[in-house]
This record gives C-alpha cells, sequence and structure tokens, in this order.
C-alpha cells in the first residue's frame, strides 16, 4: 500500500481522513452514553 499511496496522494489523504472521521464518530459514540449516565 506504501508505493500506491505515495504514487496517489489523494488516496491517501481521502484514507486519512477516513480513518479519523471513523476514530472522532467512535469517540462520540462511546462518550455520549457515559455523559448522558
Amino acid at each position: 500500500m506504501q508505493p500506491f499511496e505515495a504514487r496517489n496522494p489523494v488516496a491517501s489523504a481521502r484514507g486519512a481522513s477516513y480513518g479519523s472521521a471513523m476514530t472522532y464518530a467512535y469517540v462520540i459514540l462511546f462518550t455520549l452514553p457515559r455523559r448522558r449516565r
């Protein structure tokens, strides 16, 4: 995957943004129930 990302910086940027969005969503889903209780 490294050579593919190196050749396509846009694809790597999309992957990084997608990963950060997934982690952000997981953090919200796990923190909301705790705050409500």
